[in-house]
């Protein structure tokens, strides 16, 4: 089956620009917590047991240092792990936000030691809850300067002698939901993923450790993010393709599609790397991933085609060519 190839050519600010937020948190975060360093204990507590009560001293200079290590070079190269497998943009705001999160853990939570004596030095869960934050803003900031622009098809474009389409009246609603394909993976992977977070929960909060407790169940709590996206349905009407439910995983607008087809079968781990909303490995293809499974292949212009496991590839592609040939044409 024929299908259109793809190249994209990122601008040099989606490599540049993570690489410079990394760097100013790093700067930023060692910066604040030099110019208090004559409040802070020294050593500075660095680890806490499952009782919640410190375990663990560093000095304040190796501290600093450290954390400056860590913060860039877990990094940093995410941005060259991006080039490699042509994901760039998609790591771009992934890259910036950790460094952001990081920033906050490391150096926000020795910041918050100021003035304390190491008794009294508590486990700084709030520094936690404050980097995830700061890592979703600054991922969405720098998404928003690193995302393809939208590129528009001409009116006059024809769909592709291969793409399906239906005979239909050229009025009259025409629209198809359907659900993605689950296989029994991605169960065990949740559960196996979930599993030692309860059970650090539990175990936390019976050792009288309730900032642990309370990080646990957030990390939870996060986890069922994308257990929402697994479950939630495809919609295509004449807005285009969306994911249904509180959280837009997926919207793409009719006017930026060029055609669809049904994709080749996928491996979730084999070519995305995981499941989910995923980049595909090597060859700057995404995907809503879910279960090894003929997929839903949409081609949009300016953009990587994206690759979605619906459980009836064949009836949405129709669906979908048959309303941009209603666009296009007028029947």
């Amino acid at each position: 089956m024929k299908s259109t190839q793809f190249v994209d050519h990122p601008p040099a600010r989606v490599y540049w620009l993570p690489a410079l937020v990394t760097l100013l948190c790093a700067v930023a975060g060692a910066a604040l917590v030099l110019s208090v360093r004559d409040e802070l204990p020294d050593p500075v507590v660095t680890h806490w047991g499952a009782d919640g009560r410190p375990d663990g001293f560093t000095s304040l200079d190796r501290v600093v240092w450290t954390h400056l290590a860590i913060t860039v070079g877990l990094t940093l190269p995410m941005i060259a792990l991006g080039a490699a497998l042509k994901q760039a943009r998609s790591m771009a705001p992934v890259t910036a936000g950790m460094a952001a999160f990081l920033t906050c853990v490391f150096f926000g939570g020795t910041w918050m030691q100021r003035g304390l004596t190491t008794e009294q030095v508590g486990d700084e869960w709030w520094s936690f809850v404050v980097g995830a934050a700061a890592a979703m803003v600054i991922g969405w900031l720098v998404w928003l300067v690193t995302r393809a622009p939208t590129v528009l098809v001409p009116a006059s474009t024809r769909l592709p002698t291969y793409a399906p389409t239906m005979t239909t009246p050229s009025h009259g609603r025409l629209a198809w939901t359907g659900r993605l394909v689950r296989g029994k993976a991605i169960y065990w992977i949740l559960l196996l993923l979930c599993l030692p977070v309860i059970v650090l929960g539990g175990y936390f909060g019976a050792q009288g450790n309730m900032a642990g407790a309370i990080i646990m169940a957030l990390t939870l709590l996060t986890a069922a993010v994308p257990l929402q996206m697994v479950f939630t349905r495809i919609r295509i009407d004449s807005r285009g393709l969306r994911t249904t439910g509180p959280i837009r995983w997926v919207n793409i607008p009719l006017e930026t599609i060029v055609h669809a087809e049904v994709g080749r079968t996928v491996s979730p781990m084999g070519d995305f790397g995981g499941y989910g909303l995923r980049g595909a490995l090597f060859d700057g293809g995404r995907g809503l991933v879910t279960a090894q499974a003929p997929t839903l292949l949409v081609h949009q212009a300016g953009k990587p085609p994206m690759y979605i496991t619906v459980a009836d590839p064949q009836t949405a592609a129709v669906t979908l060519n048959t309303l941009l040939q209603r666009q296009r044409t007028g029947h």
